[in-house]
């Protein structure tokens, strides 16, 4: 976040249909707040195939509202490993993992916005990049292959 005004909690939500909706993680809010502030959750059980997930945001005083539905669609009965070093990092990265897995490597800031064009990917082999991160500023950025998506510090 930006900033926070009598923010209570965060609330994650999961749906199959994009109608009805299951909770699945609570992140306690700031309240009131003029830094950014980083939060982060993981799903460790998916569904696999499509599903939908939003953001619920609740004030003190019991008013919500939801973020944008996101859709994910995960392929498959098993996480792909992907690997990605050194984290933190001053400079560069590389990331090995599945050939189908780096097929399509992008970049984003905390903001969400893809920044990919500011670095430079060089392929390795089929199943390893390295990304030239130089260009970035100090900060937290996301890594996404084609179903996993990474955190990644540039100091």
């Amino acid at each position: 976040t930006a900033s926070e005004i009598n923010n209570d909690f965060f609330t994650i939500e999961r749906s199959l249909n994009g109608a009805e909706w299951e909770s699945l993680t609570k992140l306690e809010g700031a309240g009131n707040s003029t830094i950014v502030l980083d939060y982060s959750s993981i799903d460790e059980n998916p569904y696999s195939g499509l599903s939908y997930y939003r953001l619920k945001q609740t004030d003190f005083d019991g008013k919500y509202t939801y973020s944008k539905v996101q859709s994910i669609n995960k392929q498959g009965s098993t996480n792909p490993k992907v690997y990605i070093y050194p984290n933190p990092t001053q400079a560069a990265i590389t990331i090995k993992g599945p050939e189908p897995e780096l097929g399509d490597v992008k970049i984003y800031n905390v903001l969400g916005q893809d920044i990919s064009h500011l670095c430079k990917q060089i392929v390795l082999r089929s199943s390893e990049i390295n990304i030239n991160l130089s260009n970035l500023i100090q900060g937290v950025y996301f890594i996404k292959t084609t179903n996993t998506m990474n955190k990644v510090s540039k100091l």
